[in-house]
């Protein structure tokens, strides 16, 4: 007789599946790396990437896991959740380091072993006349893994410093530690990406001469990329990875997915064509 997690695991299951066939989850191919799913998977076996989306919700006065397979209600206060140790969203109004405001949580990239690869906040800044920014936190419960972990995140940063010479590179404002975390703040883009105006029902070519700028743009940022010592590369730069601003032009995120020059990587990351 299943009971305790077992139970609840298999609860959760019949759950997802029952959304994926009342059409509430719709997998397509990963965004991410472009790998078939199945039907009912809650995650990339090649990248990864979790499907299902996290966002930040609250019952009965409880913070609930954002991880699908957990969903475990924890105190208010609980900065991890008491169940599987997966890293909790900050809540509305919350501060760090007394400059940024949390004003809601947007998403969040997913975690392994209790880390979290980044919750994403919308926050104000208040020391430039409130202007709308973006945090992207970095914990762990597991102290030494953070600061195993913290190094890298940094590191991401500072590439994204390295890269302000090029105007499709969103403004790196900050790098700040605080109440066991770290953040990234960046830029505020709204959006939309790429990725959602092509997947729009009544979207319409773009225009060939503004799809020969960006893509001169992009060849140009990856000069700028490629002139590093050591080189700076990008897996890839994929239709959720190009937002356009206001005013209509591209932008690259996702610089945390780039890195120096490796000595090795596995086979399921390189694609010959």
């Amino acid at each position: 007789m299943l009971c305790g997690d077992g139970w609840y695991q298999l609860q959760q299951a019949a759950i997802l599946v029952r959304s994926v066939e009342e059409g509430a989850i719709n997998h397509k191919p990963c965004l991410l790396c472009g790998a078939e799913l199945a039907p009912t998977a809650t995650s990339c076996m090649e990248c990864g990437q979790l499907l299902v989306p996290i966002p930040i919700c609250e019952e009965g006065g409880t913070s609930v896991c954002g991880r699908p397979d957990c969903r475990h209600r924890s105190a208010p206060a609980a900065r991890f959740c008491e169940r599987c140790a997966y890293p909790l969203p900050l809540q509305s109004g919350a501060e760090v380091t007394g400059r940024y405001r949390i004003r809601r949580h947007l998403y969040s990239d997913g975690g392994f072993g209790g880390y979290s690869f980044g919750p994403i906040y919308l926050g104000t800044d208040r020391l430039n006349n409130g202007a709308s920014v973006v945090l992207r936190e970095f914990t762990c419960s597991d102290r030494d893994l953070f600061r195993a972990g913290l190094p890298f995140f940094r590191a991401a940063y500072e590439k994204l410093q390295i890269l302000q010479a090029s105007p499709l590179v969103p403004a790196a404002v900050d790098f700040v530690e605080a109440q066991g975390a770290a953040y990234m703040v960046v830029e505020y883009l709204p959006g939309p990406s790429l990725g959602k105006l092509l997947a729009g029902a009544t979207v319409l070519p773009f225009p060939l001469e503004q799809v020969v700028e960006w893509g001169k743009g992009l060849c140009e940022l990856l000069d700028l990329m490629h002139a590093q010592h050591p080189p700076l590369l990008k897996r890839e730069f994929g239709a959720e990875d190009l937002l356009l601003d206001r005013s209509g032009n591209l932008k690259v995120v996702n610089f945390g997915l780039a890195w120096r020059t490796p000595l090795y990587w596995r086979p399921l990351r390189v694609r010959v064509y």
